[in-house]
């Protein structure tokens, strides 16, 4: 249901916006924290909100994060 609901357009504010799908688990916590795959799902939005660089608009995303540099997870 939820992959029907975030396909085709939306529109907001007079601007359409064509839904893509992301990566269900990003290359670079692939190759860095394979043990988060599972959980991955539940705490993506976390892991977004606690980036350094937020992403940018600049057209159409064709990746979740900056392929440059080292990325760590800080300890609790």
């Amino acid at each position: 249901m939820v992959k029907v609901l975030a396909s085709g357009t939306i529109t907001a504010h007079g601007k359409t916006l064509n839904l893509i799908q992301t990566q269900t688990f990003p290359k670079w916590l692939a190759i860095e924290y394979p043990d988060l795959e599972q959980d991955y799902s539940r705490i993506a939005v976390s892991l977004g909100g606690a980036r350094k660089n937020i992403l940018q608009a600049s057209g159409p995303a064709s990746i979740t994060c900056d392929p440059v540099g080292n990325y760590e997870l800080a300890p609790n």
